[in-house]
């Protein structure tokens, strides 16, 4: 397409005679006519046509030229070499190596030897004229957009562009109608939390983005916020492996993108409100069930917003299942590494929470869960904090089973004791002086 037309003689030191124009000749000439005929209607057709289209498609063109030659060049590729070797001035040339005056035609040649001659003196003639390829330059690309493929292409492109426009301003304003019902304020109230009319369990993802719309535009309104932490709640009740529908999946990949930051920020916008607190942990424990959003919500976090909730709101039952709930969860799926201190300093949270529960087998359950999840990386840190072992006893006598495990496994320890045999050049140190001072 790009190449430099092949089909004169490049032996010949003359133009050829009139008279001596083949069939390919005359094809080629009506084919460049036929071309200026079609440059000069593409010409005036974008005379008419608006510069940015005409640039737009100069520039789609161009692209499409980088993607396909990405040296700059079009390369010389076999079937333009056996293209080339089908014109009749490859006939003659071979013609006159052969000593012979009158035209040959290719049938009238030796059958094996024919083929791999008439390629190769394409060959060098195409690598004659250009070295390695042709360039693309300005000019080429001018043509490729004047081009049908261009148009198409083009064309293409920019009503696909159109169509997803329309999509994206239908779903804005399906997004605001539904913002605006529901906050407008009736004549007889409304409650704590908007109704909106949520389907459990047959959630779709545009009804999910619409309230992760609605938190994110309204972030001082509590109730809009509650709202959104219930929806989502809905969103993620299903877990990924016991559902893995497309519709699932969507709901699960939203959750991990655009929802957790807007729990995240209702958190610790609304650090007060204990229903909220307890929505949006909800919503973390239900999600962080996948590893993918449990490994999220550690970056991002979740960990330091659920302790302060706990300690917020230390005697909240619904807000300590639910917290425990999601640190059982990130601690469970998230990189085999070293347990980090955020971890660690939630071991009080739930120490706090069995004891002021004692007698709530869920808070004890999860709270015991959550410390044997700990236990199994970092036991230490279980074993040396003062009066765990205590409240752990006291769960595994009501029946909860990671409880007695704790008590079968963990050596448990006081801190004192623990400091002391802290390394053991320091016990050896400690040894030694007490034995130089009795001698002494």
């Amino acid at each position: 397409m790009l190449l430099p037309l092949v089909s004169q003689n490049p032996g010949a030191a003359d133009p050829r005679p009139a008279g001596m124009l083949d069939a390919t000749w005359r094809s080629e000439h009506m084919r460049s006519m036929a071309g200026e005929r079609l440059s000069q209607s593409i010409c005036k057709g974008m005379a008419t046509e608006p510069d940015n289209l005409a640039i737009a498609r100069l520039n789609h063109t161009r692209t499409r030229f980088d993607t396909m030659f990405p040296k700059g060049v079009v390369p010389i590729t076999d079937a333009r070499i056996q293209a080339t070797a089908q014109y009749e001035w490859v006939t003659e040339t071979l013609g006159k190596q052969d000593g012979m005056i009158s035209k040959i035609h290719a049938i009238d040649l030796p059958d094996p030897w024919l083929p791999c001659a008439r390629h190769q003196l394409s060959h060098n003639h195409l690598h004659n004229l250009c070295k390695g390829g042709a360039p693309i330059t300005d000019e080429a690309v001018e043509r490729g957009a004047g081009q049908g493929w261009a148009h198409r292409e083009f064309e293409t492109r920019e009503r696909a562009a159109l169509e997803a426009v329309r999509a994206e301003t239908s779903r804005e304003m399906l997004t605001q109608d539904f913002i605006a019902s529901i906050r407008a304020c009736r004549d007889d109230g409304h409650g704590d939390w908007y109704k909106c009319g949520l389907r459990f369990g047959r959630m779709s993802v545009d009804e999910a983005r619409r309230f992760v719309a609605l938190a994110q535009r309204h972030p001082d309104d509590v109730r809009a916020q509650e709202a959104a932490c219930r929806a989502l709640s809905a969103a993620a009740l299903t877990p990924q492996h016991l559902d893995a529908s497309t519709c699932n999946a969507a709901l699960t990949a939203l959750l991990a993108s655009e929802a957790l930051p807007v729990v995240m920020a209702a958190m610790r916008l609304h650090c007060t409100e204990a229903r909220l607190q307890f929505r949006a942990c909800e919503v973390l424990w239900r999600a962080t069930d996948s590893a993918t959003t449990a490994r999220i919500a550690e970056a991002t976090g979740a960990v330091h917003a659920v302790a302060t909730a706990m300690a917020r709101f230390p005697r909240e039952k619904s807000v300590q299942i639910a917290a425990c709930g999601v640190l059982l969860n990130i601690a469970k799926h998230r990189e085999k590494t070293p347990l980090q201190s955020s971890l660690v300093a939630t071991i009080p949270g739930a120490a706090s929470a069995m004891s002021n529960f004692v007698l709530d087998l869920d808070v004890q359950g999860a709270a015991s869960a959550y410390l044997w999840q700990l236990a199994a990386e970092e036991p230490a840190a279980i074993a040396t904090r003062a009066g765990l072992k205590t409240l752990v006893e006291h769960a595994a006598t009501t029946g909860v089973k990671e409880a007695r495990w704790l008590l079968e496994t963990i050596c448990w320890q006081s801190s004192s004791k623990e400091h002391a045999s802290r390394g053991g050049g320091r016990r050896r140190w400690g040894q030694w002086a007490t034995g130089r001072h009795a001698a002494t």
